[in-house]
């Protein structure tokens, strides 16, 4: 696998869901591989529970995407990292970015508390919005960042485990950027 590697994790109540794509000579997002793992809601399961249910799916991801069995760093040893900025920094990461959709992800303080240990077992740094990490019903309204047609609103409801109904507003492009963003404007 020569192009950069991105992976979207769905962290939910019953299952972990990776999937990994690259961009194709053409310019076309292609998925390269999925991996699984059980339960990872952040808020039911804690923080041991949710960062395994990851490791474990990207790992499965990884290892198909490039052919090889790929290890990710222990939860523990990043868990007890009092540096976490370099656990990774010495190793070479095969992600180039990623976004964590995750459920129980409610608050900003969720975040912060969450990017550091992703940033360390992914090895996406969290400069450049690199990775991001957001509740669950963002992925489900990712097509607003991406469709050309006039839609600027979106309303996202999941029944899974859980269940939460989401809106959403598409910012518009502005000079100093080149892409959309989402606004979370309600959520029930």
């Amino acid at each position: 696998m020569s192009g950069k590697l991105h992976i979207c994790v769905d962290c939910g109540g019953s299952k972990t869901s990776a999937v990994i794509s690259t961009v194709s000579r053409e310019g076309e997002s292609v998925v390269v591989a999925r991996g699984v793992a059980g339960p990872s809601n952040y808020k039911d399961n804690g923080v041991h529970t949710f960062l395994n249910a990851i490791r474990t799916a990207t790992q499965s991801a990884l290892s198909k995407a490039l052919g090889s069995s790929i290890e990710l760093p222990a939860i523990d040893e990043i868990i007890n990292k009092e540096n976490k900025a370099n656990l990774r920094s010495q190793e070479k990461s095969h992600l180039f970015s990623a976004w964590i959709g995750a459920s129980g992800v409610d608050a900003a303080q969720d975040i912060r508390t969450l990017e550091p240990l992703l940033s360390c077992l992914l090895g996406v740094p969290l400069e450049s919005q690199r990775l991001v990490v957001a509740n669950d019903s963002f992925i489900l309204c990712s097509p607003l960042l991406s469709c050309d047609e006039p839609i600027e609103n979106a309303i996202v409801a999941i029944a899974g485990t859980g269940s939460v109904v989401v809106s959403f507003q598409r910012n518009k492009k502005s000079l100093e950027s080149s892409s959309s963003s989402i606004m979370q404007l309600a959520r029930a």
